[in-house]
């Protein structure tokens, strides 16, 4: 029963009223925990350019892009960007095999209600959102991932004050 009760919760409070993920619209809230079990929200990133990347465990393509991410993380400043992979599906032991493996340059949340997906319209995986430091969407990237993608959304118009 009390299983039930906080799952009710979580999922009405997910469901806080805002649309879905558009281009140059505020971005929607994420419903996803860390390892921890703590709550991961935007609001943890203030300040900074949020790097948000949605993932299957069983992804062959979301397990090889994250090479990218580790080359954003050694390109930009942390405190300019930050990462968010979200694991979509909720499996904590390859999660935490990911966050073993990226060497503490990020840590993966979990979307195991398939929340924050359903609010960023995910459809593919892997999909990237690249917000600004307002929270704004800037990008959406279906598929392949590059450095280069994500460095020229970092570095143009609006953008450009996404990093320093």
């Amino acid at each position: 029963m009390l299983i039930a009760v906080l799952f009710c919760i979580v999922a009405v409070s997910a469901c806080d009223g805002k649309k879905t993920a558009a281009l140059d619209k505020p971005a929607p809230e994420i419903a996803a925990t860390g390892l921890d079990g703590r709550p991961v929200r935007l609001a943890d990133f203030e300040g900074r350019a949020v790097i948000v990347y949605f993932w299957l465990g069983g992804c062959a393509a979301c397990i090889t892009e994250m090479q990218v991410l580790r080359e954003v993380r050694e390109h930009y400043d942390a405190r300019d960007v930050a990462i968010l992979p979200i694991n979509v599906g909720g499996n904590a032991e390859i999660v935490a095999e990911f966050n073993r493996d990226s060497g503490g340059a990020f840590e993966s949340a979990i979307d195991d209600l398939s929340l924050s997906a359903t609010r960023y319209e995910v459809a593919v995986f892997p999909t990237t959102f690249i917000l600004d430091r307002d929270r704004i969407v800037r990008k959406k990237i279906r598929g392949s991932l590059s450095m280069a993608s994500i460095g020229r959304t970092l570095s143009s118009p609006p953008a450009r004050t996404l990093v320093k």
